[in-house]
This record gives structure tokens, C-alpha cells and sequence, in this order.
């Protein structure tokens, strides 16, 4: 009986020490799916505060930024001439609020960059 006995209290020991890691795994699991869900939740509220910019090259500057007006994106060149010939970020990438929109226009054989579609936050 003195071996079923040392079984016994190895299999009462083992039983333990998976009940202390299970408890931790527990944990573990739990840690990562809060992550998770705070990562999809920060990523949903950055993608609902983004736009899908217009491509605009080739345009003249006012129907460009009539353009960019009507996706959301506030832009003003007021007094500008000319024809877009670049624009970052491109056409069909995503826009954030905070971010700019540049764009390279020419005009008179020369070019020029105008920025705007940064909207400050309301404190």
C-alpha cells in the first residue's frame, strides 16, 4: 500500500499545481480578450472618424476642393489657380480628422502645395 500511497499524493500534487497554472491561464485568457476588445473598440472609433479621400489629381484647384468639401474633408484655397497634379494621401486611402491632405498644384509652369482638412477638436 506505501506505493499507492506515494501515487496518490503525486497525483493529489499534480492535481494542484494544474489547478494554480489553470488559474493563471484563467487570467491570461481574460487579459487577452479585454485587449482585444479595447483594440476593436479604438479601431472602430478611429475608422468612424476617417474618410475616404477623393481622387482628385487632375482636377483644377476649386473643383478640387469642392470635391474634397462635399467627402467631408474642410479645404479652402481661395485665390488659387492652377491644376492639381499630386495629393497625399492618395485617392481612395483613409483620412483622420487630425491628419492634413496636401495638395501639389501647378500653375504658370510652376508648382505649388496648399494644405488643409485638419479639424480641430472642440474643447
Amino acid at each position: 500500500m506505501p506505493q499507492w500511497t506515494a501515487l496518490q499524493e503525486r497525483a493529489e500534487r499534480f492535481r494542484r499545481a494544474w489547478d494554480r497554472t489553470r488559474d493563471r491561464r484563467d487570467v491570461a485568457l481574460r487579459l487577452a480578450g479585454i485587449a482585444v476588445l479595447l483594440v476593436a473598440m479604438v479601431w472602430l472609433l478611429n475608422a468612424s472618424r476617417s474618410v475616404e479621400v477623393p481622387d482628385v489629381e487632375g482636377m483644377n484647384v476649386h473643383g478640387a476642393v469642392k470635391e474634397l468639401n462635399e467627402a467631408g474633408i474642410p479645404f479652402e484655397a481661395d485665390g488659387v489657380y492652377g491644376i492639381v497634379i499630386d495629393q497625399w494621401p492618395n485617392g481612395g486611402d483613409r483620412l483622420f480628422r487630425w491628419q492634413d491632405l496636401t495638395l501639389t498644384y501647378e500653375f504658370e509652369g510652376e508648382e505649388f502645395e496648399i494644405t488643409g482638412g485638419h479639424e480641430e477638436e472642440a474643447g
